[in-house]
């Protein structure tokens, strides 16, 4: 009964995640002045794309960055963390209980890049006169990058998080929590990213596909 009712707020949530997708892209589009922050986020993002595809895999990174959300995201929820395993290979968290958010966290939190951005204020204060704080937000895009490719490959695999929430529930839901979180880090770098303009809007045209899909499936 739980999987079907995954599945069928996994499918209601589709329109959320096509409209706030727009709206995302909307606001990037729009930016008429693309600050230097911005771009050299954006540049790091892809920097990271070319050193996947032509250097390397940083594995071991990925795999104790994932487990440790796990273990982070237990003790939130209040549960004991029993066992921890990172290994190039793959890793394991054992814990006293589980749920959506322990089981998904990982896929949308991108630990490595909010550690960077925890430490903004400190860089800030040394390097406020240094063109190295540019290198510090290169970096930051750089983190980001790793995590939307590594976990893109690791959702090729059969993942048992995944499998436990279903396949479309869980997608639907990383994909939108990714969103929200990238837009939010994207704010940081430059004010042409207004989060309640993200919010009404990407609602507004939610509201717009569902009210579209119910008189054209159900009312007709």
């Amino acid at each position: 009964m739980k999987n079907i009712i995954k599945l069928a707020a996994g499918i209601l949530s589709l329109p959320l995640l096509i409209a706030y997708a727009q709206e995302f892209f909307k606001q990037l589009l729009n930016q008429s002045n693309i600050s230097y922050q911005l771009a050299f986020l954006l540049a790091g993002i892809v920097l990271y794309f070319f050193f996947h595809f032509l250097v390397a895999k940083f594995m071991f990174l990925y795999v104790f960055g994932h487990e440790l959300i796990h273990a982070l995201a237990a003790l939130l929820c209040g549960a004991k963390v029993y066992s921890f395993k990172a290994t190039r290979s793959g890793g394991a968290v054992r814990t006293s209980k589980t749920n959506v958010f322990i089981e998904l966290a990982p896929y949308f939190v991108p630990i490595y890049t909010l550690l960077l951005i925890f430490l903004m204020p400190l860089v800030r204060h040394f390097l406020s006169y240094s063109h190295l704080v540019y290198i510090y937000i290169l970096l930051i895009g750089v983190s980001l990058g790793f995590h939307l490719l590594m976990n893109a490959e690791s959702l090729k695999t059969t993942q048992s998080d995944i499998t436990k929430s279903g396949y479309i529930f869980s997608l639907v839901l990383i994909s939108l929590a990714n969103l929200f979180i990238i837009f939010f880090i994207f704010g940081i770098f430059s004010k042409g990213f207004n989060v309640k303009d993200y919010l009404i809007g990407g609602f507004d045209m939610a509201w717009g596909i569902y009210s579209f899909l119910w008189h054209k499936l159900v009312m007709k």
